[in-house]
Protein backbone atom coordinates (compact mmCIF):
# COMPACT_ATOMS: atom_id res chain seq x y z
CA UNK A 1 0.00 0.00 0.00
CA UNK A 2 2.01 3.64 -0.84
CA UNK A 3 2.77 5.82 2.26
CA UNK A 4 0.20 8.22 1.73
CA UNK A 5 -2.97 5.94 1.34
CA UNK A 6 -2.07 4.07 4.42
CA UNK A 7 -3.72 6.29 6.83
CA UNK A 8 -7.35 6.90 6.49
CA UNK A 9 -7.54 6.17 2.89
CA UNK A 10 -6.16 9.40 1.75
CA UNK A 11 -5.04 9.53 -1.51
CA UNK A 12 -1.87 12.36 -2.77
CA UNK A 13 1.05 13.59 -0.87
CA UNK A 14 0.27 14.24 2.82
CA UNK A 15 2.16 16.44 4.81
CA UNK A 16 1.66 16.99 8.66
CA UNK A 17 3.13 19.68 11.10
CA UNK A 18 3.72 18.02 14.40
CA UNK A 19 3.49 21.37 16.97
CA UNK A 20 5.22 20.61 19.87
CA UNK A 21 5.44 23.74 22.60
CA UNK A 22 7.82 24.00 25.22
CA UNK A 23 7.80 26.03 28.32
CA UNK A 24 10.90 27.37 30.09
CA UNK A 25 10.57 24.44 32.85
CA UNK A 26 10.08 21.54 30.03
CA UNK A 27 12.40 18.86 29.86
CA UNK A 28 12.65 16.70 26.77
CA UNK A 29 14.87 13.79 25.31
CA UNK A 30 15.70 14.03 21.45
CA UNK A 31 15.06 10.63 21.19
CA UNK A 32 11.40 10.88 22.16
CA UNK A 33 10.73 12.92 18.95
CA UNK A 34 12.64 10.19 16.84
CA UNK A 35 9.88 8.36 18.36
CA UNK A 36 6.85 10.51 17.34
CA UNK A 37 8.49 10.96 13.52
CA UNK A 38 8.33 7.30 13.37
CA UNK A 39 5.42 6.20 14.38
CA UNK A 40 3.69 9.18 12.30
CA UNK A 41 4.80 8.41 9.51
CA UNK A 42 4.23 4.67 9.73
CA UNK A 43 0.94 5.96 9.30
CA UNK A 44 1.63 7.89 5.79
CA UNK A 45 1.84 11.59 5.88
CA UNK A 46 5.40 12.89 5.59
CA UNK A 47 6.32 14.82 9.20
CA UNK A 48 7.47 18.78 9.40
CA UNK A 49 8.42 18.90 13.27
CA UNK A 50 7.46 22.62 14.67
CA UNK A 51 9.55 22.89 18.14
CA UNK A 52 8.15 26.19 19.91
CA UNK A 53 9.89 27.04 23.16
CA UNK A 54 12.76 29.29 24.79
CA UNK A 55 16.21 29.38 23.28
CA UNK A 56 17.42 26.85 25.73
CA UNK A 57 14.63 24.62 25.24
CA UNK A 58 15.13 25.00 21.30
CA UNK A 59 18.63 24.00 22.39
CA UNK A 60 18.35 20.60 23.66
CA UNK A 61 16.81 19.61 21.13
CA UNK A 62 18.64 21.00 17.67
CA UNK A 63 20.11 18.26 15.66
CA UNK A 64 23.93 18.36 16.14
CA UNK A 65 25.26 17.00 13.09
CA UNK A 66 23.37 16.78 9.25
CA UNK A 67 20.78 13.91 8.80
CA UNK A 68 19.66 12.63 5.19
CA UNK A 69 17.46 14.40 3.17
CA UNK A 70 14.55 11.66 3.82
CA UNK A 71 13.88 12.57 7.77
CA UNK A 72 11.73 14.75 9.51
CA UNK A 73 12.07 18.40 9.11
CA UNK A 74 12.27 20.34 12.07
CA UNK A 75 11.11 23.71 12.38
CA UNK A 76 12.97 25.71 15.53
CA UNK A 77 10.14 28.90 16.67
CA UNK A 78 12.15 30.94 19.64
CA UNK A 79 9.38 32.77 21.85
CA UNK A 80 9.99 33.93 25.12
CA UNK A 81 5.99 33.83 25.91
CA UNK A 82 5.24 31.65 29.33
CA UNK A 83 1.99 30.39 28.38
CA UNK A 84 1.27 26.92 26.24
CA UNK A 85 -1.35 28.00 24.34
CA UNK A 86 0.37 31.49 22.70
CA UNK A 87 3.24 28.75 22.15
CA UNK A 88 1.16 26.82 20.53
CA UNK A 89 -0.69 29.45 18.15
CA UNK A 90 3.16 30.51 17.24
CA UNK A 91 3.85 26.92 15.98
CA UNK A 92 0.96 26.87 14.15
CA UNK A 93 1.53 29.63 12.34
CA UNK A 94 4.94 29.32 11.54
CA UNK A 95 3.85 25.07 10.22
CA UNK A 96 3.17 24.93 6.28
CA UNK A 97 1.71 21.65 6.59
CA UNK A 98 -2.39 20.85 5.90
CA UNK A 99 -2.85 19.41 8.85
CA UNK A 100 -1.55 20.05 12.37
CA UNK A 101 -1.10 18.04 15.35
CA UNK A 102 -0.55 19.32 18.34
CA UNK A 103 0.93 18.07 21.58
CA UNK A 104 1.76 19.15 25.09
CA UNK A 105 4.08 16.72 25.95
CA UNK A 106 4.00 17.99 29.73
CA UNK A 107 0.40 15.73 30.03
CA UNK A 108 2.20 12.20 29.22
CA UNK A 109 0.18 11.15 26.25
CA UNK A 110 1.51 7.79 24.70
CA UNK A 111 2.66 8.29 21.54
CA UNK A 112 0.94 5.36 19.82
CA UNK A 113 -2.31 8.22 20.92
CA UNK A 114 -0.88 10.27 18.06
CA UNK A 115 -2.28 8.24 15.29
CA UNK A 116 -5.51 7.80 16.92
CA UNK A 117 -6.24 11.08 17.20
CA UNK A 118 -4.73 11.92 13.68
CA UNK A 119 -6.76 9.58 11.57
CA UNK A 120 -10.22 11.12 11.32
CA UNK A 121 -8.38 14.51 10.31
CA UNK A 122 -6.85 13.14 7.56
CA UNK A 123 -9.63 11.20 6.28
CA UNK A 124 -11.64 13.89 6.00
CA UNK A 125 -14.37 13.09 8.74
CA UNK A 126 -13.53 15.64 10.42
CA UNK A 127 -12.10 18.33 10.89
CA UNK A 128 -10.62 18.78 14.87
CA UNK A 129 -10.24 15.65 16.45
CA UNK A 130 -9.72 15.74 20.33
CA UNK A 131 -7.91 13.40 22.48
CA UNK A 132 -9.68 12.32 25.14
CA UNK A 133 -7.99 10.12 28.01
CA UNK A 134 -10.23 6.62 28.65
CA UNK A 135 -8.08 4.53 30.74
CA UNK A 136 -9.85 3.18 33.75
CA UNK A 137 -7.06 3.87 36.12
CA UNK A 138 -6.88 7.89 35.12
CA UNK A 139 -11.06 7.44 35.14
CA UNK A 140 -10.48 6.85 39.07
CA UNK A 141 -12.92 4.34 41.25
CA UNK A 142 -15.81 2.92 40.94
CA UNK A 143 -17.54 6.24 42.20
CA UNK A 144 -15.59 8.46 40.09
CA UNK A 145 -16.21 6.83 36.79
CA UNK A 146 -19.92 7.86 36.70
CA UNK A 147 -19.07 11.61 37.74
CA UNK A 148 -16.92 11.83 35.00
CA UNK A 149 -18.70 10.14 32.19
CA UNK A 150 -21.60 12.23 33.24
CA UNK A 151 -19.62 15.37 33.08
CA UNK A 152 -17.79 14.34 29.61
CA UNK A 153 -21.28 13.79 28.24
CA UNK A 154 -22.34 17.05 29.26
CA UNK A 155 -19.62 19.11 27.66
CA UNK A 156 -20.01 16.81 24.40
CA UNK A 157 -23.22 17.88 23.93
CA UNK A 158 -23.41 21.29 25.75
CA UNK A 159 -19.94 22.22 24.02
CA UNK A 160 -19.13 19.84 21.30
CA UNK A 161 -16.34 17.99 23.00
CA UNK A 162 -16.06 15.99 25.96
CA UNK A 163 -12.48 17.40 26.60
CA UNK A 164 -12.29 21.11 25.88
CA UNK A 165 -8.99 21.38 27.90
CA UNK A 166 -6.83 18.11 25.77
CA UNK A 167 -3.57 18.61 25.28
CA UNK A 168 -3.35 16.27 22.26
CA UNK A 169 -5.46 17.38 19.10
CA UNK A 170 -5.31 17.36 15.02
CA UNK A 171 -6.91 19.78 13.15
CA UNK A 172 -7.17 20.63 9.54
CA UNK A 173 -5.52 24.03 8.62
CA UNK A 174 -8.52 25.45 7.21
CA UNK A 175 -9.51 25.93 10.25
CA UNK A 176 -6.95 27.50 12.01
CA UNK A 177 -7.08 30.62 8.90
CA UNK A 178 -10.96 30.28 9.04
CA UNK A 179 -12.41 33.76 10.23
CA UNK A 180 -14.19 33.71 13.65
CA UNK A 181 -14.18 35.12 17.41
CA UNK A 182 -10.41 35.37 18.60
CA UNK A 183 -9.79 34.52 22.61
CA UNK A 184 -7.69 36.17 24.59
CA UNK A 185 -3.56 36.27 23.62
CA UNK A 186 -2.86 33.71 26.29
CA UNK A 187 -4.76 31.42 28.91
CA UNK A 188 -7.84 29.76 27.64
CA UNK A 189 -7.56 25.97 25.69
CA UNK A 190 -7.05 25.95 22.34
CA UNK A 191 -9.45 23.46 21.49
CA UNK A 192 -12.16 25.81 22.79
CA UNK A 193 -10.76 28.65 19.97
CA UNK A 194 -11.18 26.16 17.35
CA UNK A 195 -14.52 25.05 18.67
CA UNK A 196 -15.83 28.95 18.11
CA UNK A 197 -14.97 28.26 14.45
CA UNK A 198 -17.34 25.80 13.79
CA UNK A 199 -15.54 23.18 12.81
CA UNK A 200 -17.10 20.46 10.32
CA UNK A 201 -16.95 17.66 12.64
CA UNK A 202 -15.55 16.89 15.55
CA UNK A 203 -14.62 13.91 16.83
CA UNK A 204 -13.56 12.31 20.60
CA UNK A 205 -10.91 9.91 20.02
CA UNK A 206 -10.55 8.10 23.16
CA UNK A 207 -6.85 6.79 24.13
CA UNK A 208 -5.16 5.31 26.84
CA UNK A 209 -3.15 7.17 28.98
CA UNK A 210 -0.83 6.30 31.55
CA UNK A 211 0.00 6.92 35.42
CA UNK A 212 2.06 9.60 34.94
CA UNK A 213 -0.76 11.28 32.94
CA UNK A 214 -1.53 14.82 33.67
CA UNK A 215 -5.27 16.15 33.05
CA UNK A 216 -6.05 20.21 33.34
CA UNK A 217 -9.32 21.37 34.74
CA UNK A 218 -11.38 24.22 34.74
CA UNK A 219 -9.73 27.46 35.46
CA UNK A 220 -11.11 31.03 36.34
CA UNK A 221 -9.38 32.41 33.26
CA UNK A 222 -11.70 29.37 31.16
CA UNK A 223 -14.93 30.92 32.02
CA UNK A 224 -14.92 34.23 29.50
CA UNK A 225 -14.26 31.25 26.87
CA UNK A 226 -16.53 29.14 27.78
CA UNK A 227 -19.54 31.79 27.68
CA UNK A 228 -18.00 32.78 24.11
CA UNK A 229 -18.33 29.05 22.61
CA UNK A 230 -21.93 29.01 24.68
CA UNK A 231 -22.83 31.81 22.57
CA UNK A 232 -21.33 31.39 19.30
CA UNK A 233 -23.60 27.39 19.46
CA UNK A 234 -26.34 28.74 20.71
CA UNK A 235 -26.93 32.56 19.92
CA UNK A 236 -29.89 34.20 22.07
CA UNK A 237 -30.72 31.03 23.85
CA UNK A 238 -27.26 31.65 25.58
CA UNK A 239 -27.80 34.76 26.03
CA UNK A 240 -31.17 34.46 27.44
CA UNK A 241 -30.18 31.90 30.09
CA UNK A 242 -26.79 34.58 31.39
CA UNK A 243 -29.68 37.32 31.28
CA UNK A 244 -31.94 35.35 33.90
CA UNK A 245 -28.82 34.69 36.09
CA UNK A 246 -27.95 37.90 35.76
CA UNK A 247 -31.98 39.10 36.62
CA UNK A 248 -32.31 36.73 39.40
CA UNK A 249 -29.25 38.25 41.46
CA UNK A 250 -30.93 41.56 40.52
CA UNK A 251 -34.54 40.54 42.01
CA UNK A 252 -32.19 39.87 45.08
CA UNK A 253 -30.71 42.97 45.06
CA UNK A 254 -34.20 44.34 44.28
CA UNK A 255 -36.47 42.26 47.32
CA UNK A 256 -33.18 42.64 49.32
CA UNK A 257 -33.63 46.88 49.66
CA UNK A 258 -37.20 46.59 48.93
CA UNK A 259 -37.45 45.06 52.50
CA UNK A 260 -34.77 47.06 54.04
CA UNK A 261 -36.31 50.63 52.83
CA UNK A 262 -40.15 49.57 53.38
CA UNK A 263 -38.52 49.13 56.89
CA UNK A 264 -36.75 52.08 57.06
CA UNK A 265 -39.83 54.40 55.79
CA UNK A 266 -42.06 52.69 58.19
CA UNK A 267 -40.31 55.58 60.66
CA UNK A 268 -41.15 58.21 58.68
CA UNK A 269 -44.52 60.14 57.66
CA UNK A 270 -44.48 58.26 54.19
CA UNK A 271 -46.11 54.90 56.12
CA UNK A 272 -49.23 56.94 56.75
CA UNK A 273 -49.58 58.42 53.95
CA UNK A 274 -52.03 56.89 50.96
CA UNK A 275 -52.71 58.61 47.70
CA UNK A 276 -56.01 60.02 47.46
CA UNK A 277 -56.55 59.02 43.65
CA UNK A 278 -55.53 55.15 43.52
CA UNK A 279 -55.20 54.09 47.46
CA UNK A 280 -51.68 52.87 47.34
CA UNK A 281 -49.13 53.52 50.31
CA UNK A 282 -46.87 56.69 49.79
CA UNK A 283 -43.69 54.48 51.51
CA UNK A 284 -44.24 51.92 48.85
CA UNK A 285 -43.92 53.71 46.18
CA UNK A 286 -40.90 54.98 47.19
CA UNK A 287 -39.15 51.94 48.30
CA UNK A 288 -39.99 50.24 45.47
CA UNK A 289 -38.73 53.07 43.56
CA UNK A 290 -35.77 53.28 45.10
CA UNK A 291 -35.28 49.28 44.74
CA UNK A 292 -36.26 49.00 41.13
CA UNK A 293 -33.60 51.87 40.32
CA UNK A 294 -30.93 50.25 42.32
CA UNK A 295 -31.51 46.58 40.91
CA UNK A 296 -31.47 48.59 37.00
CA UNK A 297 -28.13 49.54 37.75
CA UNK A 298 -27.12 46.50 38.78
CA UNK A 299 -28.25 44.43 36.16
CA UNK A 300 -27.16 46.62 33.65
CA UNK A 301 -23.76 46.41 34.49
CA UNK A 302 -23.97 42.56 34.64
CA UNK A 303 -25.33 42.59 31.67
CA UNK A 304 -23.18 44.58 29.67
CA UNK A 305 -20.00 42.80 31.47
CA UNK A 306 -21.51 39.30 31.32
CA UNK A 307 -24.26 38.41 28.90
CA UNK A 308 -23.60 41.34 25.95
CA UNK A 309 -20.15 41.95 26.14
CA UNK A 310 -18.77 41.86 22.68
CA UNK A 311 -21.36 44.75 22.66
CA UNK A 312 -19.42 47.33 24.96
CA UNK A 313 -18.01 49.80 22.72
CA UNK A 314 -19.39 53.71 22.72
CA UNK A 315 -20.23 55.33 25.89
CA UNK A 316 -21.28 53.48 28.71
CA UNK A 317 -23.64 56.49 29.64
CA UNK A 318 -25.23 56.78 26.31
CA UNK A 319 -26.00 52.75 26.37
CA UNK A 320 -27.26 53.09 30.09
CA UNK A 321 -29.60 55.97 29.12
CA UNK A 322 -30.99 53.56 26.20
CA UNK A 323 -30.81 50.64 28.89
CA UNK A 324 -33.25 52.57 31.06
CA UNK A 325 -35.81 53.97 28.15
CA UNK A 326 -35.79 50.39 26.34
CA UNK A 327 -36.60 48.85 29.53
CA UNK A 328 -39.31 51.73 30.63
CA UNK A 329 -42.22 49.27 29.41
CA UNK A 330 -40.92 46.77 31.77
CA UNK A 331 -40.18 48.84 34.94
CA UNK A 332 -43.77 50.35 34.57
CA UNK A 333 -45.06 46.74 34.26
CA UNK A 334 -42.76 46.00 37.55
CA UNK A 335 -43.63 48.68 39.20
CA UNK A 336 -47.60 48.91 38.59
CA UNK A 337 -47.87 44.81 39.60
CA UNK A 338 -46.21 45.39 42.46
CA UNK A 339 -48.59 48.04 43.76
CA UNK A 340 -51.79 47.22 42.34
CA UNK A 341 -51.57 43.49 43.48
CA UNK A 342 -51.98 44.37 47.17
CA UNK A 343 -54.52 46.71 46.82
CA UNK A 344 -56.80 44.39 44.96
CA UNK A 345 -55.82 40.29 46.28
CA UNK A 346 -55.81 39.70 49.94
CA UNK A 347 -52.72 37.19 49.32
CA UNK A 348 -50.84 39.99 47.98
CA UNK A 349 -51.50 42.61 50.79
CA UNK A 350 -49.89 40.11 53.08
CA UNK A 351 -47.24 39.03 51.11
CA UNK A 352 -45.75 42.11 49.05
CA UNK A 353 -42.70 40.53 48.52
CA UNK A 354 -44.69 38.12 46.37
CA UNK A 355 -46.55 40.75 44.45
CA UNK A 356 -42.76 42.20 43.48
CA UNK A 357 -41.83 38.66 42.07
CA UNK A 358 -44.80 38.29 39.84
CA UNK A 359 -43.89 42.04 38.44
CA UNK A 360 -40.49 41.00 37.75
CA UNK A 361 -41.27 37.88 36.40
CA UNK A 362 -43.85 39.40 33.92
CA UNK A 363 -41.02 42.34 32.96
CA UNK A 364 -38.55 39.53 32.32
CA UNK A 365 -39.22 38.75 28.83
CA UNK A 366 -39.71 42.23 27.28
CA UNK A 367 -36.15 43.63 29.38
CA UNK A 368 -34.40 40.72 27.81
CA UNK A 369 -36.02 41.86 23.58
CA UNK A 370 -35.13 45.18 24.32
CA UNK A 371 -31.60 44.24 25.63
CA UNK A 372 -30.75 41.96 22.70
CA UNK A 373 -31.99 43.52 19.72
CA UNK A 374 -32.05 47.48 20.53
CA UNK A 375 -29.43 48.56 23.54
CA UNK A 376 -26.83 45.91 23.00
CA UNK A 377 -27.18 45.46 19.39
CA UNK A 378 -24.13 46.38 17.86
CA UNK A 379 -22.38 43.25 17.10
CA UNK A 380 -18.19 43.21 16.25
CA UNK A 381 -16.98 41.72 13.02
CA UNK A 382 -15.65 38.71 12.66
CA UNK A 383 -12.11 38.47 14.61
CA UNK A 384 -9.39 36.85 12.37
CA UNK A 385 -6.51 34.69 14.18
CA UNK A 386 -3.88 36.51 15.58
CA UNK A 387 -1.01 36.59 13.40
CA UNK A 388 2.45 34.84 14.91
CA UNK A 389 3.62 36.98 17.69
CA UNK A 390 6.69 38.97 16.88
CA UNK A 391 8.26 38.08 19.80
CA UNK A 392 8.42 34.27 18.06
CA UNK A 393 11.78 33.59 15.68
CA UNK A 394 11.55 31.59 13.52
CA UNK A 395 15.08 28.98 12.57
CA UNK A 396 15.03 28.01 9.02
CA UNK A 397 14.65 24.01 8.95
CA UNK A 398 16.51 21.58 9.52
CA UNK A 399 16.09 17.39 9.80
CA UNK A 400 15.76 15.06 13.17
CA UNK A 401 16.99 11.32 12.82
Amino acid sequence: MPRSESLGGTRGPVRLSLVLPLLPESTINPGILASYRRILESGGPEIEMVVVGPESALDAVSPREPHSADEAEMVLVRSDADDWSEMARAGMWASTADHLLVLDIERHYSPESLLSVLAPVLSGRSELAVAVPSSPGWLGGFGLRPIRAALGLVSRLVLGSSDVFSGLFALDRSLWHRGGRLLVASGPSLVLELLLRRPDGCADIPVAVGPEFRSQGLRPMDLRALKHVLDGRYGSWSRLIQFCFVGASGMVVDLSLYALFQWVLSFTALYTSASARSGFSWHLAVAGALSIGAALVWNFTLNRRLTFNDARGGSWIRQFLTYALGNALAIALNFSVRLYLPTRVAFFDHHRLAAAVVGIVGATGISFSMSRWIVFARKPAPAQPRPMPESAHVSPPSVIA
